[in-house]
């Protein structure tokens, strides 16, 4: 089920019901940020308590023995952890409301933590304190990976709703998510959860009711691979955004076209490497860092006194091609918008490379008007390897006659 307002519903009415819905789903999907805004609608507060995050079941009770005084016995008290107290505190203080401890991680700690945590919207009871009447508890957990098994009477007494993330919802949440981002995601919605593509398990399923042929991922091993490696989930697709909006566009226009190598010994840019380091070397990855470009490519011809053209990422591809052939396959891979990014970077770079402009040249057929402008922006402020422009105004290629004008410009 989605994280959508249809779920929102289901788990309003378990909550009046008193019954105690719990989310299953991978971590790092957005079970917190979707309790929070359910807190927000409902008028109230979340208060989340991360159980993965308990080493022992004390931690969650604070049991102590502490001697009586006067005599040498021992009575057992309870300090129980600082979010459940925060939340019956808040309960009792606001009586008309109707807040939520959220015990998330609920499976993914240890078994006394797992079993402890528990007991709280059963027992609704932690240590010697009651839950107020008020007090609502929603659970998360996994289904998959090093979690804690459940045993079936313990699932019974909870209301499972297996969960996957949901692009609207996740950018309904987050007004401030970064623009290239949004259209990523709103372009490829499947991008919001995945792993890098070596890792991911990827099957087809046929199915005659079904007119949707797309492939689905399989994430059912992603705990077995005991390489780090980063994913690209809500969580650190909500950092990485963090991270873009941190910096000036100029500060990423310095990023994209300062070059680096990455553990595999392949070029790239500062601003794809850093890209990776939060979302993982994934689909979604690439296509943000080359909606950057596009958006940063914009914005050359609103700063021309420090204009520049990103190395596109793939370029070196093009570089390494062997033989025409390899660089025309290596060409047809690519979309219109990544052709007009190399050819636009073919013209800037100080290194003429016929073979690569030639190819390009023939294989473009048309320019939109955001590469015609930064072309223009180009030339009016003599940007162009004139040896590049020079060689591209020499071929007799159709899309050469629609740019002349622009070239003659450098």
């Amino acid at each position: 089920m989605k994280f959508d307002d249809t779920l929102k519903t289901f788990v309003r009415h378990d909550l009046k019901s008193n019954a105690i819905p719990m989310l299953i789903g991978e971590p790092g999907i957005g079970k917190s940020s979707w309790v929070e805004d359910l807190a927000s609608e409902m008028h109230t507060k979340a208060f989340t308590l991360a159980c993965n995050q308990l080493a022992d079941k004390s931690d969650l009770t604070g049991a102590r023995l502490v001697p009586i005084k006067g005599t040498d016995n021992y009575t057992q008290v309870f300090y129980p952890h600082v979010v459940i107290t925060k939340a019956i505190q808040y309960a009792k203080d606001h009586p008309n409301e109707t807040p939520i401890l959220f015990l998330d991680e609920l499976n993914r700690t240890t078994p006394d933590v797992t079993s402890e945590a528990l007991s709280i919207p059963t027992m609704r009871s932690i240590g010697n304190s009651k839950l107020p009447d008020n007090l609502k508890v929603i659970t998360a957990g996994n289904d998959k990976g090093n979690v804690t098994s459940l045993d079936t009477a313990s699932i019974s007494r909870f209301t499972l709703y297996h969960v996957v993330p949901d692009v609207d919802t996740f950018i309904d949440l987050d007004p401030e998510l970064n623009p290239a981002i949004v259209t990523v995601l709103r372009q490829h919605p499947e991008y919001i959860f995945q792993k890098e593509p070596d890792q991911m398990t990827v099957s087809s399923h046929d199915d005659d009711d079904d007119d949707d042929d797309s492939d689905t991922i399989d994430f059912s091993e992603f705990d077995t691979d005991n390489e780090l490696k980063q994913l690209t989930t809500p969580r650190t697709i909500s950092s990485l955004s963090r991270w873009l909006n941190s910096y000036t566009n100029s500060d990423l226009l310095t990023f994209s076209t300062t070059q680096t190598k990455n553990t595999n010994g392949d070029d790239i840019s500062l601003l794809q490497e850093a890209i990776e380091a939060h979302t993982g070397h994934t689909a979604f990855s690439l296509s943000v860092y080359d909606q950057l470009l596009n958006q940063l490519n914009t914005q050359t011809t609103k700063n021309t006194v420090n204009l520049k053209v990103p190395k596109p990422r793939f370029y070196s591809d093009l570089e390494n091609a062997q033989s025409m052939t390899d660089l025309s396959d290596e060409i047809n891979k690519l979309t219109d918008t990544q052709k007009q990014n190399a050819f636009l970077y073919a013209l800037y770079t100080k290194q003429t490379d016929q073979n690569i402009l030639q190819n390009l040249t023939n294989a473009i057929t048309s320019f939109d008007g955001q590469h015609i402008a930064t072309l223009t922006d180009l030339a009016i402020k003599n940007k162009l390897n004139q040896d590049s422009v020079d060689f591209v105004q020499s071929l007799s290629a159709p899309i050469v006659a629609n740019i002349s004008y622009i070239l003659q410009l450098n």
